[in-house]
């Protein structure tokens, strides 16, 4: 029994560490799908923006200049411009890190009866990696082929044991009766000796009592004897 104890309780830590580990890896892929969503969210933004920045760059080459205060105001312009671009995209990425560490924040380790806090599109994985949740899958679900097969193994045992006890205890209470019949039997058993005991010893006294009257009698008739010969010779 304690070794059926004991591996019922390896297999629930089996189980629980198995069930963590599927948590884990759960709240990885979709740490890893936010994490390729806000880089390809920060490459398409950056695309943007140096588009932007040729363009103006061309629109500022392309435009005649008359005079050189004319000039000097479009360069002016063109770098306030270009300044106020670059001030832009700075605050639009210090606003995306946040964001993105939020995003990140969002997901959260639960547990086995909890459910996740936030729920987004699955988008679709590349190959390799879905060759290696494949067979992370394998791996998980041998494991789990092999904890049930343990745990149908033990709950078989286990009933086999609980019959066992049944036979046992209906063994047991068997015997409690017949050691109550044997002990019964031996009280009259040491009834009966004690009877027979007191039977013998009072045969034993009526039979010294009825010696004694024998020889009584002999030694009378011896001295009668005596006495009729003494008497006359």
């Amino acid at each position: 029994i304690a070794k059926i104890v004991t591996e019922l309780r390896s297999v629930r830590v089996r189980k629980t560490a198995t069930m963590n580990e599927i948590t884990r890896l759960s709240a990885l892929v979709r740490i890893h799908e936010n994490m390729a969503r806000n880089t390809r969210r920060e490459t398409k933004y950056a695309e943007c923006n140096t588009d932007e920045k040729k363009g103006e760059f061309d629109i500022t080459q392309t435009i005649p200049s008359n005079s050189n205060s004319s000039f000097s105001q479009q360069s002016t312009s063109g770098i306030r411009r270009r300044h106020t671009n670059v001030q832009g995209s700075d605050n639009s990425e210090e606003k995306r890190q946040p964001e993105a560490l939020s995003n990140l924040e969002g997901y959260m380790l639960v547990d086995d009866h909890e459910e996740p806090r936030q729920v987004e599109i699955m988008e679709p994985l590349s190959d390799e990696e879905s060759v290696q949740l494949m067979a992370e899958n394998e791996k998980l679900y041998a494991k789990f082929a092999q904890v049930n097969s343990d745990v149908l193994r033990i709950e078989q045992q286990m009933n086999h044991i609980h019959r066992l006890q049944e036979t046992f205890a209906e063994k047991v209470l068997d015997q409690e009766r017949d050691i109550g019949f044997v002990n019964e039997s031996a009280v009259h058993t040491v009834e009966n000796i004690r009877d027979g005991n007191e039977q013998i010893r009072q045969a034993i006294q009526n039979m010294a009592s009825r010696r004694v009257i024998l020889l009584f009698c002999i030694i009378v008739l011896t001295f009668t004897l005596l006495f009729l010969d003494w008497y006359n010779p």
